[in-house]
């Protein structure tokens, strides 16, 4: 078939903790890995971000990185063991469980260990998840919907031991958007039910909603259902606007389906 550009892959980790002196947080982790053709030869180039909200003060750090694959990055084509400095995502074969330890800014350090309470998901048909209707336009989407996690939090010299919830997202593809597509939206619901939600939104040019938009119900045994475009409704309550580039963001939403209606607002 064709040769792309560029391919993509990423691993995505969120999630709330809570510390057992009171406190609250809001974490995430982001591992990429881009492989680009330059004069013949193939270049790998590893981003990550990592970022931790204090819920009880309100103050959010986060750094970003951007580093060649060698002695600053690299990943493991054979297990899951990323890094990039000395951020680190890495599963332990032998107790499947996942740890993470990162810094933010001199600031913050995050050491968690993640253990899944239920089964990978594997989202899309067939192992594919559309984004489009060209063939390009998709992804290969697998998900930990749910990680207990535990570990501490370490903010100059005050260390919290926390434990919470996690979700975790590796995704890879050779292209996600398509002629006509300007972005996507994208949300994650953990239920006390048992279940999860996973749903986006592909945004077109003319502010419509592309059809290829998803909502994903993994019920509590694991397996899922996909509605379509029409089966659900994405309505936004709220957005930000960046200061810096005048790009809106929905931070306040409404996800309607199947007669349910859950509102999201950020803490």
């Amino acid at each position: 078939g064709s040769h792309p550009e560029f391919r993509t892959e990423w691993w995505y980790v969120t999630g709330h903790l809570d510390a057992k002196d009171g406190g609250r947080f809001g974490f995430q982790v982001t591992f990429f890995r881009q492989a680009r053709r330059e004069d013949g030869k193939t270049l790998h180039l590893h981003l990550a971000h990592a970022a931790l909200l204090d819920a009880k003060t309100g103050r959010f750090v986060h750094e970003e990185r951007l580093n060649r694959e060698g002695w600053d990055a690299a990943s493991s084509e054979a297990t899951l063991a990323v890094r990039n400095g000395n951020w680190s995502l890495k599963l332990d074969e032998k107790t499947q469980l996942l740890h993470i330890a990162a810094t933010v800014k001199g600031e913050v350090l995050l050491r968690l260990e993640l253990e899944a309470v239920k089964p990978l998901v594997v989202f899309g048909k067939d192992g594919v998840s559309r984004k489009g209707a060209s063939d390009s336009a998709a992804s290969h989407y697998l998900t930990w919907p749910r990680l207990k996690t535990t570990g501490t939090v370490k903010q100059g010299a005050a260390e919290h031991a926390v434990s919470g919830e996690a979700w975790m997202d590796h995704e890879f593809s050779s292209s996600q958007l398509e002629a006509g597509q300007v972005g996507w939206d994208w949300a994650a619901l953990q239920l006390k039910d048992g279940r999860e939600i996973m749903v986006y939104r592909m945004r077109r040019k003319d502010g419509t909603l592309d059809t290829a938009s998803t909502l994903a119900v993994v019920e509590r045994d694991g397996t899922v259902r996909h509605l379509a475009s029409d089966a659900f409704a994405w309505e936004v309550l709220g957005s930000w606007k960046s200061p810096r580039n005048n790009a809106e963001y929905p931070i306040r939403l409404r996800i309607r389906f199947e007669g349910e209606s859950f509102e999201l607002k950020p803490l």
